[in-house]
């Protein structure tokens, strides 16, 4: 799964625009570091739907959930690399958690 392109749902700009920031990359030194500096909002996803989520520490996962809003956000460390998306559907939120299930 590292390194690998992932297909995700469509993300929505203007969702992903306002997303509360999540720590970057240059103050982490691995994907355990990303997720000690994660703060609320931001949830760190270790298992979905009885699945693992990532390849810790090389790939981590966090999601953001503001239902009154309708922003929903995954956020992902993959190698010291971080990329945020946003979603306006809850559901396509959840589908783009899927895309990141390894079998455990």
């Amino acid at each position: 799964m590292r390194g690998q392109t992932i297909a995700l749902p469509e993300t929505d700009t203007t969702v992903t625009a306002v997303l509360p920031p999540v720590p970057q990359p240059e103050t982490c030194a691995s994907g355990h570091d990303w997720i000690e500096q994660l703060a609320s909002p931001w949830w760190p996803v270790i298992g979905f739907m009885g699945a693992l989520i990532g390849d810790w520490p090389y790939q981590c996962v966090a999601m953001y959930t503001d239902r009154a809003s309708d922003e929903y956000g995954i956020a992902v460390w993959d190698e010291g690399a971080v990329t945020v998306y946003g979603y306006a559907v809850e559901e396509q939120r959840q589908n783009a958690l899927k895309a990141y299930m390894t079998e455990g």
